[in-house]
Formats: structure tokens, sequence, C-alpha cells
């Protein structure tokens, strides 16, 4: 025989930051807000390291955005960071922030392989890789990262389209090589489909994303 309980504390995100420091934060931890423009989002640890706390939306922001947004951009040009998406969450998404939690957030240095070779940026709103989600590589090739610890339950990788919605395919931050047999050499990105499995998608296609950012631990 047993119970199982869950408990709700007020608290604010100079708490969670206090916390992060404090190393009192635990995997799927959750904090709910609200958004400026009225979105409420439901924030939970991801993956801790040495150095961060790093957390990911439960389900994705409401909004569905492309890859890149012309879609006579035939190839993605560059990595994550020469994207629309980037350019998307780092601007417009960052402005519906509240300002508590602007100020807690740390950039954090993403890492992409590609053929160009290794690009290293700093960012404040990111995306995982297509290994810290599955932690395997099948669209991109080459391992980026770690596989964060929420994410080795697959059920942790579906994602709703707003908060409590349905599940719906949602970007990651690899590029996922070009159509096999195609003479057009369309680029494609790994995405991560209904069911939490890995697949790709042409990055002129709209899919959702969630919010991902880092509080730093020191």
């Amino acid at each position: 025989m047993y119970i199982t309980t869950r408990m709700h504390t007020e608290t604010d995100w100079a708490q969670v930051a206090a916390m992060a420091k404090a190393g009192t934060l635990n995997i799927g931890d959750e904090i709910t807000d609200t958004l400026k423009n009225g979105e409420e989002v439901t924030c939970v640890v991801a993956h801790i390291t040495e150095s961060y706390v790093h957390f990911i939306s439960k389900d994705c922001l409401n909004q569905k955005y492309p890859w890149n947004k012309h879609e006579q951009h035939r190839e993605n040009p560059g990595s994550f960071r020469d994207s629309y998406l980037c350019k998307v969450l780092n601007e417009t998404v960052w402005e519906l922030l509240p300002e508590e939690l602007q100020a807690v957030i740390s950039p954090r240095e993403c890492i992409q392989i590609k053929d160009a070779g290794e690009a290293r940026f700093s960012l404040n709103l990111w995306l995982p890789t297509e290994y810290e989600v599955f932690g395997k590589t099948w669209a991109c090739g080459i391992p980026e990262g770690e596989q964060f610890a929420l994410f080795k339950d697959r059920r942790n990788r579906t994602k709703g389209a707003g908060q409590n919605g349905s599940w719906d395919a949602w970007w990651t931050m690899s590029s996922g090589g070009n159509n096999a047999g195609s003479a057009s050499d369309i680029a494609y990105q790994s995405i991560v489909n209904y069911f939490g499995g890995d697949r790709t998608s042409y990055f002129a296609n709209q899919h959702v994303v969630p919010l991902c950012f880092s509080i730093r631990r020191g």
C-alpha cells in the first residue's frame, strides 16, 4: 500500500535560479509561468551539468514556424544560428518572456557539426540537437552533445502544440542531410514526430517548437 502526492509551491524565477546554484533542482521538476501574450508554459528541468540547468517546456508553443522562411532557399544556409527559426526564438519569442525569466537566463554554447565543419555559438533560446533528444544519430549522422536525462524516457519526447494540446511534430537543432536520390539536392532538418520518434522534414515546412533555455549553476 502506498500514496503518491504532488506538492505545488509558489515561487519566482529568482528563487529557481538560486535553487539551480544550490543544486536542489531535479530532473523532471516543473515551473509553470505565463508569457506576455497570455500563453501558459510549463518549463521542465531536462538536464543538469556541472555548469548549467537546462529547461525545456513540457509542451511546445502555440505558433508553428518554418526553419527558413523563404521556400526559394533550396538549402539551409549554414547552422541553426543562421536560420529564420533561430531569429524568431531569440527576438520574437524572447520578447514574450517575463522580465524575471529573462534576467536569470544564461546564454548556452551550442555546437553544430556540418559538412563545412564545427560551429559554436551562444544563444539565450535554443533547441536540443537530435542526439540530445534520442541519444543516437539517424538524420544528421553526427553526435552533437549528450542525451538529455529527461529524454531517456520516450514519453517525454512527445509534445503538444500549445499547453496540453494535441501531439505534434517539433523541430530540433540538427541538420538532416539531403533528400536521398533527389537531383534537387534539397536539405532536410531533423524533427521529433508525433510519437516521440526521429524523422526529417523539409526546412520550409512549419512545425512547433518548445521553449528551451539554461540557467547557470555557478
